[in-house]
């Protein structure tokens, strides 16, 4: 149970700015600019490690795997927040109210947590 906390906890504080960046601005162009600034070096660092994989002389340390884990971790946050975005504009321009907005970006959240969370939790027993 101590361990199903702690990685609750974990996974509230690294997703949260990665997924209330994009969740949070406010008009398509600011995403726009959101999503180039901060996704164009995700996908760099993506394709990089692609590339990196691909040799036939690559060796990772003994950190990789991690580096590894909390980049895809941010990626997917980050991911799920400009998704929960889209949705919500495409919602505001069919004329839904901000509670039924707010209840979408917060149940975003709270899947995301929840996605991140089974895992451990399941193999934590």
């Amino acid at each position: 149970m101590q361990a199903a906390v702690i990685v609750v906890i974990t996974t509230l504080t690294l997703a949260l700015i990665p997924y209330g960046l994009p969740a949070m601005m406010p008009s398509w162009r600011w995403l726009l600019a959101c999503t180039i600034v901060v996704g164009g070096p995700l996908a760099a660092f993506w394709i990089q490690d692609y590339v990196a994989r691909q040799s036939p002389d690559f060796t990772e340390g003994p950190g990789g795997g991690f580096g590894t884990a909390l980049a895809l971790f941010i990626t997917i946050a980050f991911s799920a927040g400009l998704l929960v975005r889209i949705v919500s504009m495409i919602m505001s321009a069919h004329g839904c109210s901000r509670k039924s907005i707010l209840t979408v970006k917060a149940t975003g959240f709270i899947l995301l947590v929840l996605a991140y969370s089974t895992p451990f939790a399941f193999f934590a027993q």
